[in-house]
This record gives structure tokens, sequence and C-alpha cells, in this order.
């Protein structure tokens, strides 16, 4: 329900703050995603499309270049995960 909510103001113009775990589902309504570091300043701003450039190997998030040839493509919700865990 909370998310239906979300996507019907995604056309109105507003910024929405939102904090949460559930980063998976939260990733499906987003347009991009700001990460505060325990400092409160920001430590990365990320967009959906950022996710192309990425792979993912068992836990590591590496460039796609990088990446072993079993990897899979990195979605944004492993993006925000990642930005997470190092901020």
């Amino acid at each position: 329900m909370f998310y239906r909510h979300l996507l019907a103001q995604a056309d109105t113009g507003r910024t929405i703050v939102m904090a949460t775990h559930h980063i998976e589902d939260a990733a499906k309504v987003l347009d991009t995603a700001t990460i505060l570091g325990r400092d409160g300043r920001v430590a990365r701003h990320i967009l959906p499309g950022d996710a192309d450039a990425y792979a993912v190997s068992g836990p590591e998030l590496l460039l796609i270049d990088d990446a072993p040839r079993h990897s899979r493509p990195a979605h944004f919700d492993d993006l925000i995960e990642h930005a997470l865990e190092v901020s």
C-alpha cells in the first residue's frame, strides 16, 4: 500500500525522502537513491542506469569488465546495498 502511494506521487514533482531496510522493494519505485554516510553527509548518489556498469559475483559488486563470466548483471538494489555497506 505504501509503495502504491509513492507511485501515485511520482508525477507530482515532489521529492520524497524514505528510510527503509526493504532495499529491493524500494528500488522498484525509486528514480534515484542518495546514500548518507554515518557522518550524515551524502556518501553516494545512485541512478538506476548506473547498474549497467556492474556485475555481481558472489558477494562482490564488480565493474562489468572485471567480472568473471559466471557473474550476473547488477540491479539498482545491488548498488544501493553495496553503497550502504561501504558508507
